[in-house]
């Protein structure tokens, strides 16, 4: 699973574009319909996966498309921020791979350079719905997915021109990536760069105008968190000749300090349980407990009720055949002002160790 990289260069670009979203009842946004073409290659990044080198993926995406374009968002986040739904069918050239249909929400601040010309970085996230997953009799040399179903990220920049009030062309280069998050093994992934070229329709026009933004005022909300979210998973392995599903469970404590309305810092220290890993390393002659500790720092994205976070940690207890560092990604939703449910990626560098769902609760300490 090739996902350090994706995430590392674009979760900067993340910051408030979920928040935007939420703003959109007070200015209402402009709407349009987008189609593209993509063409690009199979990166076959490890050697269980050369089997799809060589490959070239064809594609074809549709797109429903909301913007806001007025100066409030301008002066709120710097760029005219833009949601969107997508739907995707790809053809990966390769028949241990198959066909593909990806759905996914996309996320773009657009910048404008100059009158009809806008430039924007792009986040991608969804599922991708695939042909051929590896099968011990039909398809056993398929290493890149094991599931139907698969997540599916992407991280991409473009250009936006806007030819007419509702015409404009798009052209865009993307980094796409699926795989199960350490679910299922088989697990490489399937990693793809495209160049697409689309058109865009606006029923009702749309215009993005560079305005002059208004100065910021001095903030007045900073505030300090204490999380502890209790955290969870089943990961399937056979290690005795038969398919089981192994409990993943621990505890994680958070410190995080806010440094804008939009960004937090953050330290944490994590226990856990792995069984799966137990299993999987006495399997091979190893003893090990499987009792798990790391030391985490990192960011948090503050996007309402929405928190998108990052973190790089190093092993306390438990590295037991893996790198000493490891990393952590994870979108949590506060249903209520102290109690939070989400979902949190930890891998070693390219490799997904697992995804955890987890709730948590919050001490909010304000200035």
């Amino acid at each position: 699973m090739n996902l350090y990289v994706l995430i590392r260069i674009g979760a900067i670009y993340l910051c408030s574009f979920i928040a935007a979203a939420q703003d959109s009842a007070r200015v209402k946004p402009a709407f349009s319909y987008g189609s593209y073409g993509h063409y690009g290659f199979i990166f076959a990044h490890t050697n269980d996966v050369e089997n799809t080198a060589n490959s070239f993926p064809k594609g074809i995406t549709a797109s429903l498309n909301w913007q806001r374009t007025d100066k409030q968002i301008l002066d709120q986040y710097n760029c005219f921020p833009r949601h969107s739904l997508l739907l995707a069918f790809y053809d990966f050239d390769n028949t241990i791979l198959g066909r593909g249909a990806n759905v996914a929400y996309s996320l773009e601040p657009h910048f404008v350079m100059t009158k009809g010309l806008s430039l924007y970085p792009k986040v991608s996230v969804g599922a991708a719905f695939l042909s051929n997953p590896n099968d011990r009799f039909k398809n056993p040399t398929n290493n890149s997915y094991s599931l139907p179903v698969n997540a599916y990220l992407a991280l991409g920049a473009g250009m936006r021109w806007q030819f007419s009030p509702t015409w404009a062309i798009n052209l865009n280069v993307e980094y796409q990536h699926i795989s199960n998050g350490g679910l299922r093994e088989p697990n490489r992934g399937i990693n793809w760069p495209t160049l697409g070229i689309g058109v865009e329709y606006s029923p009702k026009k749309m215009e993005l105008k560079k305005f002059v933004r208004t100065a910021e005022r001095p903030q007045q909300f900073k505030s300090r968190r204490v999380d502890v979210a209790l955290l969870g998973v089943m990961k399937g392995g056979d290690f005795s000749g038969s398919r089981r599903y192994y409990p993943i469970t621990g505890i994680q404590f958070t410190n995080s300090w806010q440094a804008s309305r939009l960004h937090a810092w953050t330290v944490s220290t994590e226990f856990f349980h792995d069984q799966f890993m137990q299993e999987r390393l006495n399997s091979m002659g190893v003893e090990t407990s499987g009792y798990r500790g790391g030391l985490l720092a990192g960011h948090e994205f503050l996007l309402g009720r929405f928190i998108f976070s990052q973190q790089l940690g190093v092993y306390w207890l438990g590295q037991k055949n893996n790198d000493l560092m490891y990393h952590r990604w994870g979108l949590h939703y506060y249903f209520l002002p102290n109690w939070a449910v989400g979902i949190n990626l930890r891998a070693h560098k390219q490799v997904a160790d697992f995804t955890d769902v987890r709730v948590t609760y919050s001490f909010h300490h304000r200035k």
